[in-house]
């Protein structure tokens, strides 16, 4: 059957879409903002559907059942082959935590509500967190489905009640209003903004307004009408090209994408004269064809492959076009076609495979590792409220925690600055301090505290989180944290000072520059004489994020057990900007600890059937011990 009403240019639209999203997940550095073309597709989606709604209420056609039948014929078979074979992979890749995670993200992603899972677990779509999921592309398919929920029948009833005029009013009334819920929520609660679909609705209401015009048809086009769809065309290439990345999301960039795709949607189509005929070219009008499924399989192939086996971008970017071509072929095009009671047949034979698969982290055994658990004979978090306390020794946040005898004789001063990598490393630093028979006094602080001092013109609560730090820390507490080791420092002159930090993190935040730059202004308050000791930050386990309390680990076949590349690259990159430091700066020395964790056959992270980590970033006090030589040997040669 011929569809009279399709435009090939809308299929060349969606490989526009699709391509730079692939393209950004594979090769974030040469595309940094290719994550915009989700906003292309959900305004092609508002302006389909409402055609088909449209010409269904014109001819009193209208059916919600026939509506979401069509919309679950075209979406679930690929979700559900893509949950299925998601969960075979991870049989082979995914650690325990990792495992379970999947099948939490599986039944969010088949119940649509993907994209509230993602903003209360994973937060920041940019984060570490989320980049490890393999479904968490699904959230923007949660918030079509939602929308087709919801849509339709709302459509029916104005239309019904009110007539075409008063409907396309309120549709503008909701878009406008959706549109500044997004630009108050996006300087408020972004993750929020982001995932969920009363902010994102004005993407898909801008298509809905669309096709109340009866886009292309019978119209004029005069020269400057036909300039339209070059100017589209460029707000659309010309942000997601853009070479300044964007990192998170952008109401401005997204507005130019939206812009853009109205644009072309507006002012082309098969009876108008103005054209894009590139977008009517074969291959674009394939990618666009294939553009669900290449979606859809992208994601987990990216995140998911890499663990099995090393690969270059460049292939796994052929494996996803590849099975995006069979999805299309053998899955799209063989089952929303299927008669009803063979699709029924179908689809239940597929939920019931996938409910299966959510169910294989609890059912099916892998070979485990058991281990115990050290405990540690510290109390030594100085975040507020607590009192820290090691054998006859207390302090908190004001005077820090002092181990040792400052009056004795043979007093040597050493000072402690760090995050939660500050406290894992304490038991160390301590030991070293002892072998040296200097007196250690510590100012590290978890509850996502940074390292550094508080820059002037900053402000405070970027340099700790408070969801970190319930009852904790505050700008006022920060500021005065900071003061009082100023303080410590100039009364005390620490022979040494330590510091440590998870530096991978904020050298991927901060970026190089500014990393370097935090690093000097904290330098600057340390006086002179003081030799200044820097750790490196361990090895990242591939598992263990939410941490490694149970004794027990499930091992899956053929994974490695070593750092992600990405968490090693972000590590080498912070590692090797303090060596740069190192070398404009005497007094600074640098003690990595890859040697004590790293071995031929993978990373260390057990030591006579004790666990040496305490999470997948965090050493317990064992680990820490491990790491008392090469501080110690740092601490050597101190000026007395």
């Amino acid at each position: 059957m011929v569809n009279n009403n399709y435009r090939p240019e809308i299929d060349g639209l969606r490989a526009v879409a699709i391509t730079p999203v692939v393209l950004f997940h594979l090769f974030p550095e040469v595309l940094p903002n290719g994550f915009l073309g989700v906003d292309v597709f959900f305004v092609i989606s508002g302006y389909l559907i409402t055609g088909i709604l449209l010409r269904d209420l014109q001819a009193d056609a209208f059916s919600i059942f026939d509506f979401w039948g069509r919309r679950i014929r075209r979406l679930f078979p690929v979700l559900a082959f893509v949950v299925i074979t998601t969960h075979i992979f991870a049989f082979f890749s995914l650690f325990g935590d990792e495992w379970i995670s999947l099948s939490r993200q599986s039944l969010a992603a088949l119940t649509s509500t993907a994209n509230v899972f993602y903003w209360r677990i994973a937060g920041d779509y940019w984060g570490p967190t989320a980049e490890s999921m393999p479904l968490l592309h699904t959230w923007s398919l949660a918030v079509e489905e939602q929308f087709y929920l919801l849509y339709p029948p709302a459509l029916w009833f104005l239309h019904r009640k009110l007539g075409p005029t008063k409907t396309r009013r309120m549709i503008i009334c909701a878009t406008v209003g959706s549109f500044l819920l997004m630009a108050v929520m996006s300087r408020t609660h972004k993750a929020a903004a982001f995932y969920l679909l009363p902010t994102r609705a004005w993407e898909l209401l801008i298509g809905c307004l669309l096709a109340f015009q009866h886009t292309g048809e019978n119209r004029s086009t005069p020269t400057a009408f036909r300039l339209l769809p070059g100017l589209g065309v460029f707000l659309i290439l010309g942000t997601l090209c853009m070479p300044i990345a964007v990192t998170d999301y952008r109401l401005a960039q997204t507005a130019a994408v939206i812009t853009g795709t109205a644009i072309l949607l507006h002012s082309t189509g098969k009876h108008s004269r103005s054209r894009i005929k590139w977008l009517e070219s074969a291959p674009a009008v394939f990618l666009g064809k294939i553009s669900y499924s290449w979606y859809m399989w992208h994601w987990p192939l990216i995140v998911l492959v890499p663990k099995l086996m090393s690969v270059s971008p460049a292939l796994v970017l052929a494996a996803t076009i590849t099975a995006a071509a069979a999805s299309w072929r053998f899955i799209e095009n063989t089952t929303r076609f299927l008669p009803g009671l063979s699709f029924v047949i179908t689809s239940t034979t597929l939920l019931s495979f996938a409910c299966f698969s959510l169910a294989t982290p609890y059912i099916l055994n892998r070979p485990t590792v058991t281990y115990s658990i050290p405990k540690s004979p510290f109390e030594i978090n100085i975040q507020p409220p607590y009192t820290a306390r090691i054998e006859q020794y207390s302090g908190d946040w004001k005077t820090g925690l002092t181990v040792g005898s400052p009056n004795s004789d043979n007093d040597k001063s050493v000072m402690l600055i760090g995050d939660s990598h500050g406290v894992m490393y304490f038991p160390a630093v301590l030991a070293a301090c002892r072998n040296h028979d200097f007196v250690l006094t510590s100012f590290a602080a978890d509850g996502g505290t940074w390292p550094f001092f508080v820059a002037d013109g900053t402000n405070p609560s970027d340099y700790y989180h408070a969801e970190n730090s319930p009852g904790g820390w505050t700008p006022e507490t920060r500021i005065q944290f900071d003061e009082l080791r100023r303080d410590f420092m100039s009364r005390n002159t620490p022979r040494a000072v330590v510091i440590c930090g998870r530096w991978s993190f904020y050298h991927s935040r901060l970026r190089n520059p500014g990393f370097m730059q935090y690093f000097r202004d904290l330098l600057k308050h340390i006086p002179e004489s003081a030799k200044v000791v820097i750790i490196g930050q361990p090895p990242t386990l591939p598992f263990g994020a939410s941490g490694l309390i149970s004794g027990k680990l499930d091992i899956p076949p053929y994974r490695a057990i070593a750092e992600e590349p990405e968490e090693l690259i972000n590590r080498r990159s912070a590692h090797s900007a303090i060596l740069e430091l190192a070398e404009d700066d005497a007094r600074i020395a640098f003690v990595p600890v890859d040697s004590v964790f790293e071995t031929s056959r993978g990373l260390m992270f057990l030591d006579s059937g004790t666990i040496l980590y305490r999470d997948d970033d965090h050493l317990n006090s064992v680990g820490s011990l491990k790491c008392t030589e090469l501080i110690s040997a740092a601490l050597t040669g101190l000026p007395r």
